[in-house]
């Protein structure tokens, strides 16, 4: 009966890991699909909002955010907005 739990658990690992890698890839490759249809100013910006945007999601959902974290969101997206506007920006634009 024990062997049989086992075989169940190592099942359900393994099924578990076939659909999150399956949703990884379908990410990724839809991200890079993406990614090749746009400038690399337009590509930095956008991989950086995806970082980004997991505080926002969680401040959204009621888990606490610590002041230096929104702060460093705030750091993080100004760099961005600075590196890929223009032609001051220094990122080729």
């Amino acid at each position: 009966e024990e062997e049989e739990e086992e075989e169940k658990n190592i099942s359900s690992f393994l099924e578990g890991g076939v659909e999150l890698g399956l949703w990884k890839f379908l990410g990724c490759t839809a991200n890079l699909y993406g990614l090749s249809l746009t400038t690399a100013n337009h590509g930095a910006f956008l991989i950086q909002l995806t970082t980004l945007i997991v505080p926002l999601a969680q401040g959204i959902r009621g888990v606490p955010i610590p002041r230096r974290i929104w702060i460093s969101v705030l750091l993080a997206l100004t760099g961005v907005l600075l590196f890929t506007s223009g032609d001051g920006g220094g990122g080729g634009g």
